[in-house]
């Protein structure tokens, strides 16, 4: 189950999850959780996220996942292997936030020109931006945070993010935990989590040279070797013990829908 940021939306994990599917390993892509949320409390928007992600699962009939999630993907999928020990085989998270960081100011969103946004986000998002990263990506990203409906979500969803008890979560994850950092993560550094390491009860840590906030989109060749190495570590074998075969259903909505 493939989880992406706030802004990232679906297309960050494209290349993954083609490649996942070559291999045989069933993928999820799950963005629609933010679409689902309501306005109301807002230090509930993690467990309304895990819960809408828990649903998903039940509705596509997957009792146990192997959860990758990137930004606010990570911490949501921190939240769900905690919550949800026996229908969770694994881990990988890359530049999750919660530990106190500034992720995104949704309000520069609003205040500032179109340009001016671009430039700031990809400032935030990469080491070196990659040459093949179509600026019609990160432009459909940009539309999704400034309507207005969408971004009240989004800033619910940001502070719920710094008042999410992370630490406490880290140590009731119980299934092996595999973190792929950025080295120049200028929006959730990694000294921030180092501290943690500790923490988790079976954890490794690789960090991704000369990179920035999504490896997955900066050094994609490194990313897959690491995840595939971990999936075949922690998930049966295509077609073995009921493990699922191939690509599943794009699970994803329109934040602004």
């Amino acid at each position: 189950m493939l989880l992406p940021g706030l802004v990232g939306k679906d297309w960050i994990w494209d290349s993954t999850a083609e490649e996942l599917a070559r291999a045989g390993y069933g993928t999820v892509v799950w963005n629609a959780a933010v679409a689902q949320l309501d306005l109301g409390e807002p230090t509930a928007a993690i467990a309304e996220l895990c819960e809408g992600t828990l649903a998903m699962l039940d509705d596509l009939s997957l009792e146990k996942v192997l959860v990758c999630g990137n930004s606010l993907g990570a911490l949501l999928a921190l939240g769900f292997a905690a919550e949800n020990p026996d229908r969770t085989a694994g881990m990988i998270m890359s530049g999750c936030p919660g530990l106190g960081e500034k992720v995104i100011d949704a309000s520069y969103f609003l205040t500032h020109d179109e340009q001016e946004v671009m430039d700031e986000f990809r400032k935030q998002m990469f080491y070196r931006e990659p040459e093949s990263l179509p600026t019609e990506l990160i432009e459909e990203g940009m539309a999704m945070a400034r309507h207005r409906p969408t971004t009240l979500k989004l800033l619910k969803v940001l502070r719920a993010a710094d008042a999410y008890d992370t630490v406490s979560r880290i140590g009731q994850v119980a299934c092996p935990t595999r973190l792929v950092w950025g080295e120049h993560d200028r929006t959730t550094p990694l000294e921030n989590w180092t501290p943690h390491l500790r923490t988790f009860q079976n954890v490794e840590l690789h960090v991704v040279a000369e990179c920035g906030h999504s490896p997955m989109i900066e050094k994609p060749d490194e990313w897959m070797t690491l995840l595939m190495d971990f999936v075949r570590q922690v998930v049966p074998g295509p077609g073995n013990d009921g493990a699922p075969q191939g690509a599943l259903p794009r699970y994803a909505e329109d934040y602004s829908s």
